[in-house]
């Protein structure tokens, strides 16, 4: 091993999935300890099993740590993702990331890095974590923070990111896609949660004069929504106030909640009111779940 070429070892190192076995490697052979800078990428994923074997033996490291170890040897940092699984506590400020946290290494890796994710990242307070993204990250293209309470007032514009995923607002309920695009004027793949989306159909509903400021946005080439259909005619309102106004939309996808055969009905019936309603738009849906990954079940594509 020790005779191959660095480039070969890095090439190795670099097509690893799991930045844990990254760190494992750096332990076991010195070789890819003395290549490992040059990774421009960490992906962590926060298991069960590794939540369990931390908390009970001193041998095994922390996501945290391990994490910010890792990223304190790269040199260049072009992609982060860390991933917890729904069911861990985060109570225990080893397998948490806060506003604190970020502060410590996101100034460092800011100017190259181009894709930041965290999913089922959570916080029992607001969280400055986007703040802290939009004054530092100023060639970001990707981002994504699923399931954070976040403070989303005094964000700077970030005119480089076109794939988002829209937050829970912190603070208000006057989260509107105004404030989307002020931030990220150059947005052209836009991925909305239910619970956000939740929020976007109530300002919609108490304040329906704010939402004509898309202005024929063009940018805006996807949308993927998560719908509840608790009221579908208020969501069906607030999809068309989307739809009709982003003159330059090509693909709509619908994650829908189903539980029941009632349920089914409903989604059956709004899935087919949308597509014949806009019938040059590509169309993908899909079922939302407890306690289940979501499932794509159907493409339509109307001429």
């Amino acid at each position: 091993m020790d005779k191959l070429p660095h480039s070969v070892l890095l090439q190795i190192l670099s097509r690893l999935n799991d930045s844990a076995d990254v760190a494992c490697c750096r332990v076991a052979w010195k070789a890819f300890d003395t290549v490992s800078p040059g990774i421009r990428s960490i992906h962590l994923q926060c298991s069960k099993e590794w939540y369990d074997m931390a908390s009970s033996s001193q041998r095994i490291k922390p996501l945290k740590t391990v994490f910010l170890d890792l990223i304190s040897k790269l040199e260049t940092v072009e992609s982060v993702c860390i991933v917890f699984v729904h069911w861990i506590s985060r109570a225990s400020d080893d397998f948490s990331l806060t506003d604190g946290d970020f502060a410590e290494w996101l100034p460092r890796v800011s100017g190259s890095l181009k894709s930041l994710s965290v999913s089922n990242y959570d916080t029992q307070s607001p969280s400055n974590v986007l703040v802290l993204i939009s004054a530092y990250c100023c060639n970001l293209v990707s981002l994504k923070l699923d399931s954070a309470w976040l403070n989303v007032r005094n964000l700077n514009p970030m005119p480089t990111l076109t794939k988002y995923k829209a937050p829970r607002e912190a603070g208000d309920s006057e989260f509107s896609l105004r404030k989307v695009f002020t931030v990220f004027p150059n947005v052209s793949s836009l991925c909305i949660q239910s619970e956000p989306w939740s929020e976007l159909e109530t300002y919609m509903n108490s304040y329906p004069e704010g939402w004509m400021i898309l202005d024929g946005r063009k940018g805006l080439k996807t949308i993927c929504a998560y719908l509840e259909l608790a009221d579908p005619s208020l969501t069906f309102s607030f999809l068309s106030c989307i739809l009709d106004q982003c003159v330059g939309l090509s693909e709509v996808s619908l994650l829908m909640h189903i539980e029941d055969d009632i349920q089914r009905t409903i989604a059956d019936s709004f899935w087919s009111k949308c597509v014949a309603r806009w019938p040059g738009l590509k169309w993908r849906r899909g079922i939302r779940m407890s306690f289940m990954e979501d499932l794509w079940i159907s493409d339509a594509i109307s001429n």
